[in-house]
């Protein structure tokens, strides 16, 4: 059996054309499997910081600043993320109930099978391939949740692995909603129907919410560090990262850094004024990276500073000169291409 075109008319004749159930429905499952290694590097990752503070809980309140306006900011990012994470959880709980409820509606041959179009398979295969589809989804939806669960008993925001997911997951659910919704207008809201626009309604809220959420600040794990500045130093000691808090949409459009740049727009900025860099990007955490790799040069008896700098930071320097690489090239072809076309 050959498989459907990748677009079909989804509407019947009214031109309005959506992405085949047969691959929304497939990808799924893929989107699934690329949940395993995400769940397992963040469970890998909060054990370490478990034992690293001895399973206390990181503090949502916690200021080095007792003023009021500071303590009144502590006390509004913990309120947002109490909100979020109860966001997240019955999000996630009732995506985990609805696709339960639509493979076990595709299991026993219910309506919610003859969702289809024409040219996708028919019968008990695409019965099996629903309901696979559907219980695949709710067990990683189920997990979602499990880890949501145990990120808020440790005070964290969701990684940067999981949050890609839930984006992943909001931009296929972006599809199903599409068509559903193109498709009932056509021929109306069915209690099938209505299940799909609901789970994909809730998925679309829970990634929009993940492009949102802020990053949990990295603790300083050197213990033999000296504290920036000294105690003899003049200076008082810089504010916290707010990149290191930044969610992926700040990040893009670069707004963590608004509030430095309006008060820099008003007067001369002040040492005071300036916020610390973030860990990773720390002397001390890049002294400790080039330090691992050369003891490893050392243990396996080469010695060689090149080998132990490109093992530290040749992942991080090729990916960026790959980038500038590519925009070199399309900053210098633009203008030849544009003479070709003359």
């Amino acid at each position: 059996m050959r498989p459907p075109p990748i677009v079909v008319d989804c509407t019947a004749g009214t031109g309005a054309i959506c992405i085949s159930d047969f691959y929304t429905t497939l990808a799924g499952p893929l989107l699934a499997v690329l949940l395993v290694p995400v769940v397992v590097r963040r469970l890998r990752a909060l054990r370490s910081e478990t034992r690293l503070t001895g399973g206390q809980a990181a503090p949502l309140l916690a200021s080095t600043d007792d003023s009021a306006p500071q303590l009144a900011l502590h006390a509004a990012r913990g309120c947002r993320f109490l909100l979020r994470r109860l966001l997240y959880a019955c999000c996630a709980l009732a995506l985990f109930a609805l696709n339960a409820t639509a493979a076990l509606s595709a299991a026993g041959g219910g309506a919610l099978a003859e969702l289809r179009e024409p040219g996708t398979p028919s019968g008990p295969t695409w019965r099996t391939v629903l309901a696979v589809s559907h219980g695949v989804d709710a067990v990683a939806w189920g997990v979602v949740l499990l880890v949501g669960l145990y990120e808020a008993r440790l005070r964290r925001h969701s990684s940067r692995g999981l949050r890609f997911w839930l984006v992943g997951a909001m931009l296929l659910s972006a599809v199903h909603l599409l068509s559903d919704a193109l498709r009932a207008r056509e021929g109306g809201l069915t209690p099938e129907r209505g299940l799909r626009l609901a789970a994909s309604s809730l998925a679309l809220v829970v990634g929009l919410v993940a492009l949102l959420e802020p990053d949990t600040p990295v603790a300083s794990l050197s213990l033999d560090s000296t504290p920036y500045p000294s105690a003899s130093s003049p200076f008082p000691a810089p504010k916290p990262s707010a990149e290191a808090r930044a969610s992926f949409l700040s990040r893009l459009a670069f707004s963590w850094c608004d509030e430095t740049l309006v008060l820099g727009a008003k007067r001369p900025l002040e040492h005071a004024d300036l916020s610390s860099v973030q860990e990773d990007d720390s002397t001390d955490a890049n002294a400790a990276l080039l330090s691992a790799a050369w003891a490893r040069e050392e243990s396996i008896g080469r010695r060689s500073f090149i080998r132990a700098w490109h093992r530290a930071f040749g992942v991080y320097f090729w990916t960026n000169g790959l980038l500038e690489l590519v925009r070199l090239t399309v900053q210098f072809a633009l203008p030849l291409l544009n003479q070709v076309n003359k």
